[in-house]
């Protein structure tokens, strides 16, 4: 069968990511068998997602025009799925959101923004992602149902397809080998077994981790935040001033720590650190148009042999930053690192990890290797950013205080 078939390929190419793609009944077929086969991520445009007569009518759906070929199609799908981990009941190929609840793919469907049906129908299957708790996001584009055609008509199918093209490479393990990274003692030391986590460069260091936070979690955090969303501030004098200027374009609020024991204690457990050395969670927001320029996230310049008033502790700095995207952007909003020529897309609930400085061993040396920029959005990015220190971390004598968001508590 297709499933054996498709199984077997994965097993003996053994890559690091699969991913399944099609258009309409190619895009309910990416889907089918994008879950049975537990991709990582499923690519569908204008996909058929409601096939059975009955729910049809019930959505006031016109009947599908195939009729007579789907029950050919669906008494070989049948058969076809006993080879699959469970299988498939008719009416769950009828109805591919019945599927979600066994579903581990991250799911993108790309709908035309004047075809009523597709549109109707990703609704309803986004609806029901939301109750499994899948992650299903649809991007609305010009066009009918053959949106795809749209797309490579108007130039934009190629840049979609090579940022997908570029997520896979980000997120790819990459065959680096981590015994030097525990090994190094300059540097701060993660929970290198967390699940799911990757090391996508050497020299600097730096690991992505897929999903480290859900879509319900990205989107309890933007609107938690977004009503208390600042105009951000940052230093051209190593910290002696902090000013609104040019260098950076965004809003920010920081969350109390008694708002995200769930969230910080998750992120505890990545970065192997205790609570109290991180610094409070903070939220950034880029509108269209807006950036950071190429900096660095050590605190203040170099690394003192007092430490600083945050953390007096010798030669502490910032020892490790975790970001973490808070939305998909399929274009724009990448973080550079510039001196490695390496570019992040941004996906939402995607952790990144780099090494700011060197831990107090080493009198907290800065790696400048990893200054990076996160370039000008497209559409509205959203991420947060934990920052952790080798030692306790004192708000109260930092200037950037945290702000009471709202009773929810993450």
């Amino acid at each position: 069968s297709t499933v054996a078939f498709l199984k077997s390929e994965i097993q003996a190419l053994k890559p690091s990511r699969v991913v399944t793609l099609g258009s309409s009944m190619g895009g309910y077929g990416a889907i089918l068998y994008g879950v049975l086969l537990k991709v990582d991520q499923i690519i569908a445009f204008g996909p058929q997602l409601v096939l059975g007569s009955d729910l049809r009518r019930q959505m006031n759906l016109s009947e599908a025009p195939y009729e007579p070929e789907l029950q050919v199609a669906l008494a070989y799908l049948q058969q076809e799925t006993l080879t699959a981990s469970s299988p498939v009941a008719t009416d769950d190929l009828l109805d591919l959101s019945k599927l979600l609840s066994c579903c581990c793919s991250k799911i993108d469907l790309h709908v035309g923004d004047s075809c009523a049906i597709d549109l109707l129908t990703a609704e309803y299957f986004k609806a029901a992602a939301s109750i499994s708790g899948s992650d299903v996001s649809i991007h609305v584009r010009p066009g009918r149902h053959n949106v795809v055609t749209s797309l490579r008509d108007s130039g934009q199918l190629e840049a979609l397809l090579t940022g997908y093209l570029q997520s896979e490479d980000t997120c790819g393990v990459g065959g680096i080998d981590l015994q030097d990274y525990t090994h190094d003692k300059e540097l701060w030391q993660i929970n290198a077994q967390f699940p799911g986590l990757r090391a996508i460069h050497k020299d600097p260091w730096i690991f992505v981790c897929p999903n480290l936070l859900s879509t319900k979690e990205c989107a309890a955090l933007r609107e938690k935040t977004c009503e208390n969303m600042l105009p951000s501030v940052s230093s051209t004098d190593l910290g002696k001033t902090w000013t609104v200027n040019d260098m950076r374009s965004s809003s920010e609020v920081r969350l109390p720590k008694c708002e995200t024991p769930g969230l910080q204690g998750r992120l505890s457990k990545l970065l192997n650190m205790p609570i109290e050395h991180m610094e409070t969670l903070k939220v950034i927001r880029y509108q269209e148009g807006e950036c950071f320029c190429e900096h660095h996230d050590y605190h203040q310049g170099e690394s003192l042999q007092s430490g600083f008033d945050v953390c007096p502790h010798p030669w502490a700095n910032r020892v490790v930053t975790l970001f973490i995207y808070l939305t998909d952007n399929e274009v724009g909003g990448e973080t550079k690192f510039s001196d490695i020529g390496l570019s992040i897309k941004p996906q939402r609930g995607l952790g990144v990890i780099h090494f700011p400085c060197a831990m107090p061993t080493a009198r907290g040396k800065v790696f400048h290797d990893t200054g990076h920029e996160g370039k000008p959005a497209v559409t509205e990015k959203c991420l947060a950013v934990q920052w952790g220190w080798p030692a306790p971390w004192l708000e109260s004598a930092s200037r950037f205080q945290s702000t009471k968001c709202s009773d929810e508590i993450l």
